[in-house]
């Protein structure tokens, strides 16, 4: 029997009526807003946590399917120079490469006990969900987008053995591969230091972080390889736990030079409506609640019928 058929058949107060609402544990619209306003939170920081949503533009849409028509900027063609007199001849039309960009889901099943309300403590509990479930979006969002730009290296760099960046190796040089892939990236992109074309950014395993961040000297100047790349080229570092030193998962045992720009790649998130991205349920035991995010990253081919990126280039064997 639901509470307003019990309303109709007695007389009860407004006390009365919240403690039977309590017992027959109905879901309230308290609930439905907090499961929204839980939503937003956990995407607010899942955005904030995520590496990946540093180093690619991120994009809106209300499409799960998303097809591009790029026009290939690395080989731009076109009539220079047009001699006064043509009348016949024109620029031939520029060249484009298509590609589309498919959405994955992540769902995220969290509850509110009926204990946990009873002790006072559903605001806590809730609150330890909320940084659970951000955490588990950032890895979720990382792991694809660090997956497409590992794929989409065009060009790779490789540390000889013995000289990995945490090897200790007094011929172990981070420096130099790091300029050497600089090099590699302008001469086979488009990209220009100098031009504002996007900034570049290093991602690479947490576990050499420190190797980055220590002092040395360089240029008669104490200071860290990151301090130094940063006011020379404006580089940016980014470490991620995303790795594995066996080379079987995440970005392996490398490192990721890449261009954040349009040219380079795009992580797209869905934001319509046709899909519920927060629902409540009522269970045995508490409320149930269903966050979901949904998204996808494509990264920009070099060519039509390319794969790979000549803005995304690889530092093979850095741990």
């Amino acid at each position: 029997m639901s509470v307003e058929v019990v309303e109709r058949l007695v007389d009860l107060t407004p006390d009365v009526i919240r403690r039977l609402r309590a017992q027959l544990q109905e879901i309230t619209t308290d609930d439905i807003l907090k499961a929204d306003i839980a939503k937003e939170v956990m995407w607010k920081k899942s955005s904030l946590l995520s590496v990946g949503e540093k180093i690619l533009p991120v994009r809106n849409t209300t499409n799960l399917e998303v097809k591009h028509y790029w026009f290939d900027i690395e080989n731009v063609s076109g009539e220079f120079p047009v001699a006064e007199t043509a009348v016949s001849a024109r620029a031939p039309p520029a060249d484009y490469v298509e590609f589309n960009v498919r959405m994955q889901m992540a769902a995220y099943r969290w509850m509110i006990t009926y204990f946990a309300k009873a002790r006072q403590l559903g605001n806590y509990q809730m609150e330890a969900q909320i940084r659970a479930g951000a955490e588990f979006f950032r890895r979720c969002v990382d792991h694809q987008i660090l997956d497409a730009v590992y794929a989409g290296a065009a060009n790779t760099v490789t540390v000889p053995s013995g000289e990995e960046w945490d090897s200790g190796s007094a011929s172990a040089d981070p420096a130099g591969d790091i300029e050497e892939a600089i090099g590699v990236l302008i001469d086979k992109s488009n990209w220009d230091p100098a031009g504002g074309d996007g900034t570049l950014c290093l991602v690479y395993p947490s576990k050499v972080d420190g190797v980055l961040r220590g002092l040395r000297m360089i240029n008669n100047i104490q200071q860290s390889l990151q301090q130094y790349f940063k006011q020379s080229i404006g580089l940016q570092f980014y470490p991620t736990r995303y790795y594995s030193e066996t080379g079987t998962t995440g970005i392996q045992d490398d490192a990721i030079l890449l261009v954040n720009s349009p040219e380079t790649g795009i992580h797209y998130k869905y934001t319509g409506t046709a899909i519920p991205m927060a629902q409540t349920f009522e269970r045995d035991r508490g409320i149930e609640y269903i966050t979901r995010k949904i998204f996808g990253t494509v990264i920009v081919p070099k060519s039509s019928g390319a794969t790979t990126s000549n803005r995304i280039v690889k530092i093979a064997n850095v741990i």
